[in-house]
């Protein structure tokens, strides 16, 4: 039974659209003899397809597929109901279809998946079953099935935007399960997130699998941590596929005041970078302006694809660390450290990525108010 005529309707289908076979009968899902063509006004238009519940399918449990088609000739519509498995893999092509239900007028048809992996659903609606015609109006729409009991991990919070070292921070991880079954969490953290070094820390367990879902997390030393919560359903047997969430955390001394302590003065400031260490390049210098204050004193990297960590303050210096995406170098880490002096600063950032490491030197000046 070939698959052909199920790639070249995703094409155009996916997540749900009409689309036609080809008339020879090699690309059908399964052989008929009687196939003819049908007068246009008979041809069905699928109008709407759609998944309940919407979640992602679990093994054993129902997912409904409601369906809807007319034509212009006003005839009753038939749907007939299928599935196949490995759907993405190379044993797709000789795996038996399945049918779910056979030509009705039932607009749904209720699907039960028997072992995760990857399924391409599909709907053929005619409004004669007995003469199919050359171009079968079919729609579908593929899905990944997980193993029964899948946690689906949706939040991670921290009750500090600023924690600082030594002192109590609490994690809340959100997760549930389709069937209603308790959910086991376990929270992590790892240092230096962000740098050269990070490969290489160890992790800390905070709070093996336990079914309370927030952690009290007391950091060593001040710098760039990432924090962590696995969810499972079952804390003895963890799935292939573990669920997961973290959030990066950017932890400051000891007693230092926040971003209020910084000695600058708010308003639209002059950057100045000079980047060096470009292998047969000269230094290249680049002016901007923006406007920092002190809830917002980080100057910035001119890169809009960039997610940075809260900046650590010590003293009238602050120090943070940005991950940035680029299509020549991909992930780059960006750490920077400047020091503020009422209406001036100086400082730098380092940038590590596949291509190369780099330095680019900062200075600013302050040039009146924001606009």
């Amino acid at each position: 039974m070939k698959k052909r005529m199920i790639l070249l309707f995703l094409c155009f289908v996916l997540p749900a659209l009409t689309a036609y076979a080809e008339s020879d009968n090699d690309r059908r899902i399964d052989q008929k003899s009687s196939a003819r063509s049908v007068p246009s006004e008979d041809v069905v238009n699928v109008t709407q397809f759609s998944l309940s519940p919407a979640i992602p399918p679990q093994v054993g449990l129902p997912l409904t597929v409601n369906v809807s088609g007319s034509c212009a000739s006003g005839k009753t519509v038939y749907y007939k109901y299928y599935y196949c498995a490995n759907y993405g893999s190379s044993s797709y092509d000789t795996t038996p279809w399945t049918v779910v239900k056979e030509y009705s007028t039932d607009s749904s048809a209720q699907y039960s998946f028997p072992q995760a992996g990857n399924y391409i659903l599909v709907v053929r609606a005619v409004v004669d079953p007995n003469n199919e015609p050359d171009a079968l109006p079919i729609v579908g729409q593929a899905v990944t099935v997980s193993e029964l009991g899948q946690v689906n991990i949706t939040a991670l919070s921290s009750s500090s935007s600023t924690p600082r070292a030594g002192e109590e921070v609490t994690f809340t991880a959100s997760a549930s399960t389709l069937t209603g079954a308790p959910v086991y969490y376990r929270f992590y953290y790892c240092p230096n997130y962000g740098t050269s070094s990070y490969s290489t820390s160890p992790w800390t367990m905070v709070k093996d699998y336990s079914t309370a879902n927030s952690c009290k997390f007391v950091f060593p030393s001040a710098g760039s941590y990432v924090v962590v919560a696995r969810a499972v359903s079952d804390p003895n047997s963890e799935p292939a596929a573990l669920p997961i969430i973290g959030t990066a955390v950017s932890v400051a001394e000891s007693g230092s005041g926040g971003q209020t302590s910084v000695d600058m003065n708010d308003g639209m400031w002059e950057i100045t970078t000079t980047m060096q260490g470009v292998p047969g390049m000269p230094p290249i210098t680049r002016t901007t302006t923006q406007c920092l204050t002190q809830n917002d004193s980080t100057p910035d990297t001119g890169d809009s694809t960039c997610t940075s960590t809260t900046p650590v303050v010590n003293g009238n210096t602050i120090t943070w660390s940005s991950v940035c995406q680029s299509e020549d170098c991909g992930q780059s880490t960006y750490n920077g450290t400047v020091t503020y002096s009422g209406d001036t600063f100086s400082g730098n950032l380092t940038i590590e990525s596949s291509c190369g490491n780099y330095t680019i030197q900062m200075s600013g000046r302050r040039i009146g108010a924001c606009s």
